[in-house]
């Protein structure tokens, strides 16, 4: 039976590479991460910046046991990430446009 949870620190690089291959074909991560040989590698670095730092620290972020699965929620009160985390989250995204 598969057990869903909140997610830890520790799953971050293991759900940014399974929201890499889900939004392998979005329109706007295309875009974004471009068709470099490199794309892959871009994605998940920009989904571990944005896990990291603009998800309210995974307090509202949830996996199963196996990792298969990630979702992000923020809450109504949630007013976007701080300054701080912002400036942290800078480097994953230009990495992410390359």
């Amino acid at each position: 039976m598969t057990t869903v949870r909140l997610a830890e620190a520790a799953d971050i690089p293991a759900l940014a590479a399974v929201l890499g291959r889900a939004f392998a074909a979005d329109p706007f991560y295309s875009w974004m991460a471009g068709d470099a040989p490199e794309r892959a590698q871009r994605m998940r670095e920009g989904w571990d910046g944005i896990l990291r730092h603009g998800s309210a620290h995974l307090a509202h972020t949830y996996t199963t046991d196996d990792r298969a699965g990630v979702a992000i929620w923020l809450p109504p009160e949630y007013r976007g990430a701080s300054v701080l985390d912002n400036l942290r989250q800078l480097p994953a995204l230009a990495r992410l446009t390359g």
